[in-house]
């Protein structure tokens, strides 16, 4: 099972390297900070109930935090200019 959380680390690392690369900072450290978790997490010699009980508490917090910030979360009122001429280039290029 500890293997399981490292490999949850390296997705967790590749998720931030690109959110980094995509200058999306905030969603960069949040997985940052879940790559540290889960690789610390991976070398502590914990039972597989114990793995298992901390997967099922990410989940929660992790699956909480997104439906909280689907329903709360401020979102962009106006749309820039670049993003509205991507829109309408597309739109005529698919019909």
């Amino acid at each position: 099972m500890a293997r399981m959380y490292r490999v949850l680390a390296f997705f967790c690392l590749v998720t931030a390297l690109m959110a980094l690369w995509g200058n999306l900072q905030v969603m960069a450290v949040l997985f940052f900070a879940q790559t540290g978790m889960f690789l610390a997490l991976s070398f502590i010699e914990l039972s597989e109930r114990a793995y298992m009980t901390f997967f099922m508490a990410y989940l929660l917090i992790a699956f909480t935090g997104f439906m909280f910030y689907a329903f709360f979360g401020k979102y962009p009122t106006s749309v820039n200019e670049s993003a509205l001429s991507t829109l309408q280039y597309v739109s005529t290029y698919l019909g």
